[in-house]
């Protein structure tokens, strides 16, 4: 049930979040060819304030709701009732703080005939807190389609809306309708599953100072990461001209897949391992496992993207873009780290031990370290600069979360064996790497570098890791619903071969 609730979970949610950016992608070329650079500019600073406040929102709990309420007993349900009673008086707090506060935003922006707008998109602020703590809520219950389709419905309604408004020739005002009833109708249909999954609401105050308690370092961490990439943008923006900024914005934008499947891996082992809490020997075990499993195949997928990078940018971006796969590339580096490491499933197990201030000190040293290396590497490696200080700020953070786990948790981690699994991969990425490069078409490059890729690694798969091993990781993606007999039959010719 673990492993088939892991696998199934990581192929939905990840497939879900693909999915939404293509969808996010193509309506957003719609609706900005529709405004046009001015209007599409004033759209995007109006949700600079009510999106921030929307993140502020959240203290630290999503996390907290999503691992407490995976549980399988009734306690789940009051976790979850108490989690959403409490975000959704956060989420009111913070609407009616952006309207209030909406003149006041207009004025710092410089822009004072937008406070209305702003007005208008505190539904949104209050919306989008209120909906990610139900995501939190489905994803700790299980019900991973659901939340998939949060993500899918959400980009597919807004874009929807905001086009026909815009069609129907309200402008500018029609776009900010749209992005705020497109919410407040999403909102309320996932409100109503919600309510019909988990029966008679309950309300706990003790369950909500425990929940805060363990929220409130995650909030601490939570907040220095978000404002980490604005710092960093403010020292990239004295130093580099705005053709430098465009390719490293691109750069950051084509990493999302790799970011979506290291998200999707990472919440379904928060929403699943918290069903272990009350065996710690077995819980611990599992988070051994994951970590290793989770490496090698998290990092094989990544390299994978990462071989056809540079002509996918170039097919999706444009040429004009050519510094931006090698600003990807350096970057996708401290993804890496960060999955080799296995700092992601370690914080999550600290989250389920309700010992979050160690995700607290860990966030803290990685986002201390990115920022003061900011200051340092911009300055004499301008753009590239950027991406080196996120390298070492995963790295400081990786290593203190290593520490911690081994010498404070009791974990036993053996990252010989990880690095020595990162060894197919990366010779595969570098071999069609290369290759890609090499060949001026950007579709037929694309092709021909994941055709590299797979080739090689399946030939040194079995010089690097023991046939038992292959045949778990054929075992644990056989469990995914939709692809998993494909895979199994694959895997079987596979193992045989070699």
């Amino acid at each position: 049930m673990i492993v088939e609730r892991i696998a199934t979970g990581s192929f939905i949610l990840s497939t879900g979040q693909l999915v939404s950016i293509v969808i996010g992608l193509a309506f957003s070329i719609v609706v900005a060819r529709l405004l046009g650079p001015d209007n599409y500019g004033l759209l995007s600073i109006s949700l600079t304030y009510p999106l921030l406040l929307a993140s502020i929102a959240d203290l630290g709990l999503g996390n907290v709701i999503s691992s407490l309420t995976a549980q399988n007993n009734p306690l789940g349900k009051v976790y979850a009732w108490t989690g959403l009673i409490t975000r959704t008086i956060t989420s009111m707090v913070v609407g009616l703080a952006t309207f209030i506060l909406a003149d006041f935003f207009a004025s710092i922006l410089a822009r004072p005939e937008i406070a209305s707008y702003i007005r208008t998109l505190s539904i949104l602020t209050f919306s989008m807190s209120l909906l990610s703590a139900i995501v939190a809520v489905l994803n700790g219950l299980g019900k991973y389609k659901f939340s998939a389709s949060v993500s899918i419905l959400q980009y597919i309604v807004r874009g929807s809306v905001v086009v026909l408004l815009l069609i129907l020739g309200l402008g500018l005002r029609g776009a900010v309708i749209g992005y705020a009833v497109s919410y407040a109708i999403i909102v309320l249909i996932y409100t109503i599953i919600c309510i019909a999954m988990l029966g008679k609401p309950l309300f706990s105050r003790s369950i909500v100072v425990e929940m805060v308690s363990a929220a409130l370092p995650l909030y601490a961490a939570h907040l220095g990461h978000m404002f980490l990439g604005p710092l960093v943008n403010t020292i990239l923006s004295r130093h580099v001209s705005n053709y430098d900024l465009g390719n490293y914005n691109v750069a950051l934008n084509s990493l999302a897949p790799i970011n979506a499947l290291v998200g999707s891996i990472s919440i379904v082992l928060l929403t699943t391992l918290p069903l272990l809490r009350n065996n710690s020997k077995v819980l611990k075990e599992r988070v051994e496992e994951s970590i290793y499993y989770a490496a090698i195949i998290s990092t094989s997928l990544s390299l994978l993207y990462l071989s056809i990078l540079k002509p996918t940018i170039y097919l999706f971006y444009g040429k004009s873009y050519a510094d931006a796969p090698l600003y990807a590339l350096v970057y996708s580096m401290s993804i890496v780290l960060s999955i080799v490491f296995g700092m992601t499933i370690i914080g999550n197990y600290f989250i389920i031990l309700k010992r979050t201030v160690w995700n607290a000190l860990i966030g803290l040293a990685g986002t201390t370290t990115t920022l003061l290396s900011s200051y340092i590497l911009i300055p004499v490696y301008k753009t590239m600069g950027a991406p080196l200080a996120y390298v070492l700020g995963s790295l400081a953070s990786s290593i203190l979360a290593l520490l911690i786990a081994t010498r404070i948790m009791g974990l036993n981690i053996n990252y010989g064996k990880n690095l020595k699994a990162l060894l197919a991969p990366l010779v595969s990425f570098i071999i069609a790497y290369t290759t890609a490069s090499m060949i001026p078409r950007t579709t037929l490059s694309i092709i021909t570098g994941m055709i590299a890729y797979i080739a090689v690694y399946l030939t040194l798969l079995p010089l690097v890791l023991d046939k038992g091993v292959i045949k778990r990781i054929f075992e644990i993606a056989s469990r995914i619903e939709l692809v998993g007999k494909i895979i199994m039959k694959l895997g079987s010719i596979y193992l045989k071969i070699i």
